[in-house]
């Protein structure tokens, strides 16, 4: 199954979130919303920024999320 291919302007919003998700001066709280994030790459930088609060981690390793391709995966 091909993944569907989508234009600039479809890409750019989850781009810019994913910049946001690394950076360092993030906040707590704003690494708490994309935690949720429906990209998948986004909420692996909120993951691995080490502003992101420890109860975040924990539901971002126990929470079970769909890819982008339909299969199941683990956050």
């Amino acid at each position: 199954m091909s993944r569907p291919i989508r234009s600039q302007s479809e890409r750019m919003p989850g781009y810019q979130r994913a910049l946001e998700a690394r950076s360092p001066t993030t906040s707590s709280a704003r690494l708490r919303e994309l935690a949720t994030d429906d990209v998948r790459p986004v909420r692996v930088l909120v993951a691995r920024n080490f502003n992101t609060p420890r109860e975040t981690l924990e539901q971002l390793a126990t929470t079970r999320t769909n890819t982008s391709d339909g299969a199941p995966s683990t956050a």
